[in-house]
């Protein structure tokens, strides 16, 4: 289960990292800071400092830019379904 979601969570990161928003690519830069932190074994309280600051970017994103990652997700969902 948790290497699907660490998959999952590359995939999303490859695809913010190459977006046209400085926002987007920001995420993904704290997105790739929590699956590092995973792989590390980072203590909870450390990976909960990046999550926190992963879920902030994503709060900071414009509505638009909300929209493209929740999307994407979706339609990540629809692949793993197949």
């Amino acid at each position: 289960m948790l290497q699907k979601r660490l998959a999952r969570a590359r995939r999303f990161v490859d695809w913010v990292t190459h977006a046209p928003s400085e926002a987007l690519r920001r995420l993904g830069v704290l997105g790739q800071a929590v699956i590092q932190g995973v792989e590390e074994g980072r203590n909870e309280e450390e990976l909960h400092r990046r999550e926190d600051a992963f879920w902030e970017a994503f709060q900071s994103l414009s509505e638009q830019e909300q929209k493209l990652v929740e999307e994407w997700m979706e339609q990540q969902r629809h692949v793993g379904e197949r």
